[in-house]
């Protein structure tokens, strides 16, 4: 549920609706893929996160315009097909979340700052997997959920603290 009481509900065919309980409204947009994550702005505008088709897509409703951002090469540059979630920083900046890391989106400039993937040489990378939810429990410091494990993020350092679930220990981390 967005900040005004409007819900936004996606289905399978790539359909976005805004129903607004208020106003007795339901406007729809249409994305031609399969959206997993929405998630609108401060400034009203619409992150629509697909599945294996179009990657990021950004509506502005105020103006009708939309925009895509696709995989290209450079990896590092452009977005991954499946977006999986959102997190909109107390900047200018939005978290997105992917099937292959995580990336810091600067919203002004409309270009990525940091893109943050797994390497499995390196214990301070980001777990290997889906980016499932992002959450910040303080400033500077991001909660990472994937499939690899729960990770959190030292923005200032870009370093992860790893916490994993043993089953031979109830209380492990």
């Amino acid at each position: 549920m967005s900040r005004e009481g409007v819900l936004w509900i996606t289905t399978w065919s790539g359909n976005i609706y805004r129903v607004d309980p208020f106003h007795h409204n339901i406007g729809h947009n249409s994305t031609g893929s399969i959206v997993d994550a929405i998630h609108e702005d401060r400034s009203g505008i619409l992150w629509v996160g697909t599945f294996l088709g179009e990657g990021l897509l950004r509506i502005d409703r105020a103006n009708g315009s939309l925009k895509k951002y696709l995989n290209e090469s450079p990896p590092d540059r452009f977005f991954d097909s499946w977006i999986t979630a959102f997190y909109e920083g107390m900047d200018d900046t939005l978290w997105i979340g992917s099937d292959k890391g995580l990336y810091l989106f600067d919203r002004k400039k409309q270009t990525i700052k940091k893109y943050y993937k797994n390497d499995p040489k390196d214990g301070n990378s980001i777990s290997k997997g889906l980016v499932a939810t992002i959450i910040e429990d303080q400033p500077g410091s991001l909660w990472i959920a994937t499939d690899g494990g729960l990770d959190q993020l030292n923005i200032k350092t870009g370093a992860f603290k790893h916490f994993r679930n043993s089953s031979n220990e109830s209380d492990s981390t």
